[in-house]
């Protein structure tokens, strides 16, 4: 487990984004849904709209600077990991590690509002907190579906467009999932989903990264014979 977190820390070279992704923005999220909440007498429904919308925005925002356009073609994200025979595995750590610290992270900032909702006299009986477990595992799915796109390129706007889309549907889901009665089948099918997204976006970016190596060796065999003829 160590060297696992240590090959995702390897993408996180700047001290103030661990911060931001392991602290800052958790407490952000969490303790402006209690002030909405508690002192500005937000419904329960908005809070937790605008808790998935501000997960999905924040976590796509600071991927920016950790794999955006990773799996793109012209991209020279790859060229320090050639340099080590251990690359590649270390990458695919790095990529794993990531999604579950953003399942975990998803997750426990949606309990963490339910269970602040439920402080200092809060709404005993606003949303049972399966609906936030279901939330968090929609929220999860759309963020890997959003960075099958984006890490593939390099172009921020088109993160940015994506980041905005998947706000407004992250939005809407979670009012759709606080009004419906969550059955299990619903909580298997979003977890399902989740994985299987981050497996073909983890996929995609493996091949990338091979086809990589590949490249170079082909250009490397082209230049010595060059060289020799």
């Amino acid at each position: 487990m160590k060297e696992v977190i240590g090959s995702y820390h390897m993408f996180l070279p700047r001290t103030w984004l661990k911060w931001c992704i392991y602290i800052l923005y958790p407490v952000f999220v969490v303790g402006s849904l209690h002030v909405l909440y508690h002192y500005m007498q937000y419904f329960p429904m908005v809070c937790v709209c605008l808790g998935s919308g501000m997960i999905v925005a924040a976590e796509m925002m600071l991927d920016t600077y950790v794999f955006l356009g990773i799996g793109a073609r012209d991209t020279n994200r790859l060229e320090y990991l050639k340099t080590s025979a251990k690359g590649m595995s270390l990458l695919k750590k790095a990529l794993i590690m990531d999604g579950a610290r953003r399942f975990f992270s998803t997750l426990l900032i949606l309990l963490g509002v339910y269970f602040v909702m439920h402080l200092d006299g809060g709404i005993k009986d606003a949303f049972p907190l399966i609906k936030y477990v279901l939330c968090a595992e929609i929220v999860f799915a759309l963020m890997e579906l959003g960075f099958i796109v984006t890490r593939r390129s390099t172009n921020v706007w088109i993160n940015l467009i994506v980041t905005y889309i998947l706000v407004g549907i992250a939005d809407v889901i979670s009012i759709t999932v606080v009004q419906c009665e969550v059955q299990a089948w619903m909580l298997v099918t979003a977890l399902a989903a989740g994985s299987g997204l981050a497996v073909v976006g983890r996929r995609q970016i493996g091949k990338r990264a091979e086809e990589s190596y590949y490249d170079e060796r082909t250009e490397s065999v082209i230049e010595n014979d060059e060289i020799w003829e």
